[in-house]
């Protein structure tokens, strides 16, 4: 008899140790937001970026983990790296891709491509000169 009081009453606050901390998981608030990344170049502007204001964070795959007291920071990097990503034009076919560099480059727009010996031929033009490099894209599309 003794010996069932002393259980029940061992385990009832075994049992209310358990709740309780149960409780106090719930109620805690998260530490830590994450960021997925689908394309490698804003991906190492932003992790450069973070490495160099020493912003602490952890990899898993395509993603970065940090401190929900860094968030503003962190997308405030991320808003500039987007702003930054050079427009990024493919090409299947290399006479194109010449005719545009060539087109770029009589309005005075320096642009670079990646080597690559087969399609798609990327040519990269710095954002600011987004809508003149869409309006000669649009052009080299559309001749023959």
């Amino acid at each position: 008899m003794i010996r069932t009081k002393v259980f029940k009453s061992t385990f009832s606050r075994f049992l209310l140790a358990v709740l309780a901390i149960l409780a106090l998981s719930a109620c805690k608030e998260e530490r830590e937001q994450s960021m997925s990344f689908h394309d490698a170049h804003i991906e190492h502007q932003v992790v450069q970026k973070m490495e160099s204001e020493r912003i602490p964070f952890r990899r898993e795959g395509n993603s970065i983990w940090y401190s929900i007291d860094n968030r503003e920071k962190v997308q405030e990097i991320f808003n500039v790296a987007v702003a930054q990503r050079p427009m990024q034009y493919r090409f299947y076919d290399k006479e194109k891709q010449d005719q545009f560099i060539s087109l770029l480059g009589d309005q005075g727009i320096t642009a670079s491509t990646e080597s690559n010996s087969e399609s798609p031929y990327i040519v990269n033009v710095p954002n600011e000169y987004r809508d003149k490099s869409e309006e000669i894209f649009q052009q080299v599309l559309r001749s023959n």
